[in-house]
């Protein structure tokens, strides 16, 4: 009885990803500050960080990895390249062009960071 459901939904996915990726790849650039963090637990774990883009206003959920995550700060900002397939979706290939994400900090996020003065090495003592 349950067969058929998964059955059709296997297949529709399936055909979404042939749709978007056998379509006219586009490339798209966005850029922007991180203004949320999320992760999201089930069998794995995801990590995405929120964009708003500062072309477009919108806001752009970016799934990176855990290790990324941990480093990134709510501030930072982020500069992306994806393509767009036929029906819209967002994507990268894991290897290759286009690169991804790449993140920096922003001005303000860094002033807030903590010094990293080491009592041994002299500073801070008078």
């Amino acid at each position: 009885m349950l067969a058929p459901l998964i059955g059709a939904l296997l297949i529709w996915a399936h055909l979404i990803a042939f749709a978007n990726f056998t379509g006219p790849h586009s490339p798209v650039h966005f850029e922007g500050a991180i203004v949320d963090k999320r992760i999201h637990r089930s069998k794995s774990t995801t990590y995405d960080v929120i964009v708003r883009d500062v072309g477009s206003g919108r806001e752009v959920a970016v799934f990176i990895h855990g290790s990324v995550y941990r480093t990134v700060r709510i501030g930072d900002v982020a500069s992306c390249d994806y393509r767009v397939g036929r029906w819209g979706l967002v994507y990268r290939w894991q290897h290759g062009e286009p690169r991804g994400c790449v993140f920096r900090r922003s001005a303000s996020a860094a002033a807030d960071e903590p010094s990293r003065c080491r009592p041994a090495a002299g500073c801070g003592e008078r």
